[in-house]
Formats: structure tokens, sequence, C-alpha cells
């Protein structure tokens, strides 16, 4: 286990602490080149470059270099709650209540999942993988890309000072979808064989 952790990327090994996640050897390589997919926007690249590198500039990461910078989160600010926690990668895009509150929500609607499903930490912020031998097919490519372009969509919110919602949540991911199904043909045939093109393409 030592050596396995050797192996790891330091990247990887700080991105599993700060996402609370357990993240192999296999995993790390498949986390690790996520960013360099041709069908994901620019911005979107840039985004998961900085997220898997540890360079967002979240609140707690910006008050260590800014004096007076606020490391409290960004929408529990917006939300005037008095118990805000500090803005870090599991808060905001995991934990925090105003994206709790459209998360499993939105995942139930996009996976077709049943009323009781919660998006796991693993599932939102690593590559999913087939429950049978561990490894991706069309339904776990296309899960893994809208988680992405979740979190990319909590991250402009957070930026935008915006709240999430479930209804803007939609719009954008389905748009930002059909974009990549539309410049990347096997992304496109993943689609189809996924058996979630229907709640998608009626956005």
């Amino acid at each position: 286990m030592g050596n396995l952790i050797e192996e790891l990327p330091r990247n990887i090994n700080t991105f599993a602490e700060s996402s609370q996640t357990i993240i192999g050897l296999d995993m790390s390589r498949k986390v690790n080149c996520l960013w360099g997919y041709s069908y994901f926007s620019n911005d979107t690249r840039t985004f998961l470059f900085k997220m898997y590198n540890n360079t967002l500039g979240l609140n707690n990461r910006v008050a260590h270099f800014i004096r007076d910078h606020s490391p409290i989160c960004t929408f529990c600010r917006i939300s005037l709650r008095n118990d805000a926690p500090n803005e870090d990668t599991l808060h905001l895009f995991y934990d925090c209540p105003s994206t709790e509150s459209i998360r499993d929500e939105f995942f139930r609607w996009a996976y077709c999942e049943e009323e009781n499903y919660t998006i796991s930490r693993a599932d939102l912020f690593l590559v999913q993988v087939s429950d049978i031998n561990n490894s991706v097919n069309s339904t776990t490519i296309v899960k893994t890309v809208l988680a992405k372009l979740f979190l990319k969509y909590i991250w402009d919110c957070r930026n935008r000072y915006c709240l999430p919602t479930v209804i803007g949540c939609r719009e954008n991911i389905v748009a930002e979808f059909k974009t990549v199904t539309s410049v990347s043909k096997k992304m496109n045939e993943h689609f189809n064989d996924s058996g979630l093109a229907n709640n998608l393409l009626q956005g």
C-alpha cells in the first residue's frame, strides 16, 4: 500500500485529500487526463486542469495569499448563513447546502435514478467505472462527463455570485452536453448507447 501511494502523482494525492476520495493508481491515470479531452470546451478544460491540480481560486486558498480576503464559502455568504464554513473543494462542490439542494435532484434526473439516489463523492469527483469489472463503458463515460459539467456549473455560479438552481443547472448542462456530442462522433455514439438520451435530449 505504501508503494502505491508513492507512485501516485502529487496532485492526485492532494486532490484525494481535499475531496475525501480514495484514488488508486489506475484511477489516478484516468483522472489525470480528463482535461485533455478535446470535446470539452477550452473553458471547461482549464477548469478541470485547475481542479485536479489543486489551483482553483477557492476562498480558503486565496485567503492565504491576499490579506483580508474571506475564506468563507461564497454561496453561504450570499445565503447569510451564520455557521458558514471555509470554501474548500469538498464544501463548495459537494457539502454546501446551496449545492446539495440541487445536486441529487439533478443527478436523479440526468442519470434516470430512483428517488433515494445520492451521488457519491467518488462518482462526482472521479471517473465512474462499471461495477462488474471496474472498466468504463458508454454509460459510465456519459455519467462522468455530466458530473464534470455539473462541477463546472457550480464553479461558474460561484464566480458570478449567484446561487445554483435545478432549472439553471439542467439548461446549462444540457446545452454543454449537446455541444460535446456535436463535436465528437465517439461521444455521440457513447451517448446513444448510454440509455440516458431521452431526458437530456428533452432538456
